[in-house]
């Protein structure tokens, strides 16, 4: 059993087979409990339609593909606002907008499958998040991207949200296998493990227990084993360093109060 509220940032981690990708279909109603109840807003998935949970939940496949119903990129990112029978101009001026915010800008003609993995990734973001969902769930964001796109993704993700007003009031899940992504962008972790939860809490102290890394097969971000090893140098630096912002931060300080 666990609990995310409203504006939280939250990975759920753990190896492969652990239910991950499961738990995360729950949610969606993609999947019913057979057990137990899952809750979006008060509202029991077991007796919501699919298509009412969408329209509070933008669910971003770990295979772009999968969700592109559209002949061309601009058709793409309009599909949810046309059928929810937004005027069209409103609709021509937000998918310029999107466009431009997720570089598909150039792109509009091409039909969706014919991009390269970076830009069909970033597609799929942009459809999900010019509807406005309360809540975006994110499977494997990282799969198949180097660390270039990666970035790109997310930079694009919350420059929309933040010109949307909503980057403090939109959830954000990220079911990932990635640690440099849930270091980067998660304040909060739940690993699961053969189906249950075997941490809930601030993703600073995930990293702080290598008896659960090891058993999970997760792995330390390089940033953190970078300042562990500096510690382990002398270097008066916080354990909790997970960002490189936050990094940067700390060594320019720690460069002023040393000799």
């Amino acid at each position: 059993s666990f609990r995310i509220r409203r504006g939280e940032k939250v990975a759920i981690v753990g190896p492969n087979g652990s239910g991950k990708t499961t738990i995360s279909k729950h949610f969606m109603g993609l999947l019913k409990p057979t057990g137990g109840r899952v809750l979006v807003d008060g509202i029991d998935t077991r007796k919501t339609s699919t298509r009412e949970l969408s329209r509070r939940i933008g669910f971003v496949f770990q295979n772009p593909e999968h969700q592109f119903v559209r002949d061309s990129v601009r058709e793409e990112v309009a599909f949810s606002l046309r059928i929810g029978g937004m005027d069209e101009g409103e609709i021509a001026r937000r998918v310029d907008h999107e466009m431009e915010i997720f570089n598909l800008k150039g792109l509009e003609d091409r039909h969706p499958f014919s991009l390269s993995g970076g830009e069909r990734r970033r597609l799929s973001v942009a459809t999900m998040i010019i509807a406005h969902p309360e809540v975006l769930i994110l499977d494997e964001p990282t799969y198949g991207q180097d660390k270039l796109n990666t970035v790109r993704m997310m930079d694009s993700l919350f420059k929309a949200l933040a010109e949307e007003g909503s980057a403090q009031e939109i959830t954000l899940v990220l079911v990932t296998h990635d640690m440099k992504l849930v270091a980067g962008y998660a304040d909060r972790a739940i690993v699961m493990r053969q189906g249950s939860v075997a941490f809930d809490g601030p993703t600073s102290s995930l990293f702080l227990d290598p008896g659960l890394l090891r058993d999970t097969n997760l792995e330390y971000p390089p940033l953190f084993e970078l300042s562990r090893a500096l510690r382990e140098r002398g270097a008066t630096l916080p354990a909790s360093l997970l960002r490189p912002e936050d990094f940067v931060a700390a060594v320019r300080e720690l460069q002023v109060s040393e000799p």
